[in-house]
């Protein structure tokens, strides 16, 4: 795996995790699709000849072709290293672009922030009105 890919690899999938929580998974690291998505939007990657969709699409492929192999289980909305860096070279070749480019456009995406998630409130209590 080329050097770049993997520090952004690194750096988007250990959000939220300590060292300790990354020794215990099983299998590696995973980038999971919706975090990807974000990743590919915040770095200008999508834009008018590269949609969201064609980059689903791409990411289907991937996930596809390393489910297919016995990989990843059937269903799977992530990828690994591996995966990681087969979907660049997807989006270079969807994009007509190369390798290189969406690498550098990866790497000038904002660094991710782990934003924690609002408790939801149980919308029962709030009909008795309670908070």
């Amino acid at each position: 795996m080329a050097t770049g890919s993997l520090s952004i690899f690194e750096k988007h999938t250990k959000l939220d995790m300590t060292e300790e929580q990354v020794k215990r998974l099983k299998g590696g690291l995973r980038f999971r699709s919706e975090n990807i998505e974000k990743l590919v939007i915040d770095s200008g990657i999508i834009d008018s000849k590269y949609t969201v969709e064609m980059f689903n699409t791409d990411l289907k492929k991937v996930i596809r072709k390393f489910s297919a192999s016995g990989k990843y289980p059937k269903g799977s909305k992530f990828v690994d290293k591996v995966g990681f860096e087969v979907l660049i070279h997807q989006i270079a070749e969807t994009k007509r672009s190369n390798y290189e480019t969406i690498l550098e456009k990866l790497n000038s995406a904002p660094d991710p922030i782990a934003v924690a998630k609002p408790i939801q409130k149980n919308n029962s209590n709030n009909s008795k009105g309670l908070n």
